[in-house]
């Protein structure tokens, strides 16, 4: 048997793999960073929530001490985007006390287990939440008002968030 000739090979290996890339190719996915500003300082917490134009999955990340924020194996696609703080905002008791005046210690007489620590008391949680708190518009936590949006398209990509 003759072997075939360099072009018919080199167009067998072409059009094999078209046919693989196509078959074999699902959603671009990757890393998205990207830092939320409100009024051009950062934001120091709260949550960045991609929800897709289409239907499918809604991905959500912490916003960090500086800003920033970090979104891993995200599918590509057009996504509305949301920001909310709500979450740090300081709790008040029906009474109108702040929360984190309530006491956050065990019951008087409660016996702990030998070595058991208690996680950081409600009203450390609360003043470092309150410290982190900024209130920003509610329509950008509102995903029937964003004006937010992005396009990601796979990979590593940064997109920076400005809130006005």
């Amino acid at each position: 048997m003759r072997p075939a000739p360099v072009r018919a090979r080199a167009l067998a290996l072409l059009v094999g793999l078209t046919l693989f890339g196509v078959a074999g190719c699902g959603p671009s996915v990757g890393t998205l960073t990207g830092k939320v500003t409100y009024k051009g300082n950062a934001l120091k917490g709260g949550n960045v929530t991609l929800i897709p134009a289409d239907s499918g999955e809604t991905f959500s990340a912490a916003i960090q001490e500086d800003g920033t924020y970090t979104f891993e194996q995200l599918k590509s696609g057009k996504y509305k985007v949301c920001v909310d703080t709500s979450g740090l905002k300081p709790q008040r008791t029906t009474g109108g006390r702040p929360a984190a005046a309530m006491k956050s210690e065990p019951p008087k007489g409660a016996e702990m287990p030998e070595g058991y620590k208690m996680a950081a008391p409600f009203a450390q949680v609360q003043a470092e939440n309150a410290r982190r708190y900024v209130e920003i518009p509610a329509q950008y936590a509102d995903p029937n008002s964003t004006s937010l949006s992005l396009d990601y398209r796979g990979g590593s990509q940064k997109h920076d968030i400005t809130l006005d």
